[in-house]
């Protein structure tokens, strides 16, 4: 075995340097062990297994006896289910728990639909501003989807309506469409025009042509509204 200068004893396998080894009494990890660290994994895992085995349980469906028949239905339903039916029989304590939840929800969907209305009001007005500000500068712009005039927002209501496509797939389908509708208002006006002849030829076909061509406008108009 080979010997540091001046070491009086070998140095190798298992036998480290003398000021590298650890002193009596002394632990290699004086930190020690972080409590829990051992089981986190296992403890994160059976967690996980848990939340899966209450989720599958909640939605599984089961036979609820239901003004005289059996009918089927989730778990959670069930359970929601009675709670309100004992609330209606005039159980206080059911009667809190489930105005509580129900407050709880329509006040998450309040917040959610305020949070929606104005992130679309901050949405249409930024855009029409870029719009504007670049045919000002004689710019070209690239124009989001869904297209701020297609926005329509009531903050009344809290009703937001997208009279428009939304991603690049539904704005190839709108440009069909509305090519479709301008040929079906081409159709109609040269039928009309047709039909207002008095020696108009054909005329029975022309009308089928006509009312062909009318409601196939007026179905195309429910989506295209300009």
């Amino acid at each position: 075995m080979p010997k540091l200068p001046g070491a009086p004893y070998e140095i190798g396998y298992q036998k480290p340097p003398h000021a590298s080894r650890f002193q009596k009494g002394q632990s290699g990890n004086p930190n020690g062990r972080p409590r829990g660290r051992s089981n986190k994994q296992a403890l994160t895992f059976g967690e996980e297994r848990l939340k899966s085995l209450l989720l599958e349980e909640a939605y599984r469906s089961i036979p609820v006896q239901d003004a005289g028949k059996s009918i089927t239905m989730p778990m959670a339903q069930a359970v929601i289910r009675s709670v309100a039916v004992a609330a209606a029989k005039g159980q206080p304590r059911a009667q809190r728990l489930f105005l509580k939840l129900v407050q709880t929800i329509e006040e998450e969907h309040y917040q959610t639909q305020l949070l929606y209305v104005q992130t679309m009001i901050e949405y249409k007005f930024e855009w029409e501003q870029a719009i504007a500000e670049a045919q000002q500068r004689g710019c070209s712009i690239a124009v989001p989807l869904p297209h701020p005039k297609d926005v329509h927002v009531n903050p009344r209501t809290g009703e937001v309506r997208i009279d428009g496509p939304m991603t690049e797939e539904e704005h190839k389908k709108w440009n069909h469409l509305r090519l479709m509708k301008n040929n079906c208002l081409e159709a109609v006006q040269v039928c009309k025009a047709e039909l207002a002849e008095p020696n108009c030829q054909y005329r029975d076909q022309v009308q089928d042509e006509l009312n062909h061509s009318q409601r196939l406008l007026d179905l195309v108009s429910k989506v295209i509204r300009d």
